[in-house]
């Protein structure tokens, strides 16, 4: 994978010579870009966000329009959100990927403050230089917190998943998760043991929601620190849980449990590679003491802009425990030893 260039609000995450490098390229058989940003104002008139080096005809154009709708613009797509998909002062992210094909190519448009998303497969066989992705001028980097042009497909990273080097704990003891196969045993939260049906490896970009976060040990039971991606939910239980909630257990989202303190987003790096595991039934793998969740197969396919999730059964669609919001999460997390651990 080859990242052509990748910026957040400190400015270059990448070295420059991957921008030449990927110039000098030419047009690929797969190419991506994500654009994360809060909407500051709606305009009478659409607003440019984006325009790709190669000019209008065939760099790509992302515009917001008056009624707070999202136009795209690349070659022969031109794909526009529902009206007020955007609010002034909301953010959204958008993923675009190209293919020579046609068979991978995906508009991800997502609106961060209410959950709403836009997303379709283009089905356009597209061949794409990094110059009909890399800004024009400078000044779109303005407009967005977080940007990453890439010369390959940008798949989706709203999967659980814990970052290599993560210890998972088996019926032989701790293995690194990327040693994990298909049908190995993997011991649960509950001490069950279960084999491992599919794994993944995909790169998640450390900018703006996107960026993974980092749980500090010992938190969570935690033996080392411990990276995961945004959406990965942990399984939390006991008896602030049973009092609050009136279950035996909860889960929440990691993005969710962030407190700058003991729970922080991770920019170390530009690009961190992150595991994915599914079980037969949807389950927590034990890392320590911390139960961490594995993949819904509905999770997967709608990531992906699949068809079919709607005709999952109940148990490839709907987690095990009750999911918190953010202020319940945050609620409850107030009450858990070690909560505002220092750093």
């Amino acid at each position: 994978m080859v990242w052509a260039a990748i910026w957040d609000q400190s400015g270059r995450k990448t070295d420059i010579a991957l921008e030449r490098r990927a110039l000098d390229q030419g047009a690929v058989p797969q190419a991506g870009v994500l654009l994360e940003g809060t909407v500051t104002r709606l305009a009478r008139k659409p607003l440019r966000l984006w325009q790709g080096q190669s000019g209008s005809e065939t760099g790509l154009a992302v515009y917001l329009l008056p009624d707070g709708a999202v136009r795209i613009i690349h070659g022969e797509l031109d794909l526009v959100s529902a009206p007020a998909f955007v609010a002034e002062g909301e953010a959204i992210r958008l993923r675009y990927t190209t293919c020579a094909l046609g068979r991978s190519g995906v508009v991800d448009l997502y609106n961060l403050d209410r959950g709403d998303r836009f997303m379709c497969r283009t089905g356009l066989a597209t061949l794409t230089a990094a110059a009909e992705l890399l800004p024009a001028d400078r000044g779109f980097l303005d407009l967005f917190r977080g940007v990453a042009i890439s010369t390959h497909g940008l798949p989706s990273t709203d999967l659980p998943g814990v970052a290599a080097g993560t210890l998972v704990d088996t019926p032989d003891g701790p293995r690194p998760v990327e040693s994990l196969r298909p049908g190995d045993d993997v011991l649960t939260g509950g001490a069950a043991v279960c084999k491992l049906r599919w794994n993944d490896t995909r790169e998640v970009v450390a900018i703006g929601q996107t960026a993974p976060v980092l749980i500090r040990a010992p938190y969570f039971g935690l033996n080392d620190d411990l990276r995961v991606t945004p959406s990965t939910r942990m399984l939390v239980s006991g008896a602030a849980v049973e009092y609050q909630f009136g279950t035996d257990a909860v889960l929440i989202r990691a993005c969710d449990m962030v407190n700058n303190v003991s729970i922080k987003r991770d920019h170390s790096r530009p690009v961190i590679v992150f595991h994915h595991l599914m079980l037969d039934d949807h389950d927590c793998v034990s890392v320590g003491r911390c139960r961490v969740e594995t993949v819904l197969l509905s999770d997967l396919l709608a990531a992906d802009g699949a068809q079919g999730a709607a005709r999952l059964g109940l148990g490839d669609s709907i987690p095990r425990n009750p999911v918190l919001d953010r202020p319940a999460a945050q609620a409850l997390l107030a009450l858990l030893p070690g909560a505002r651990r220092a750093a």
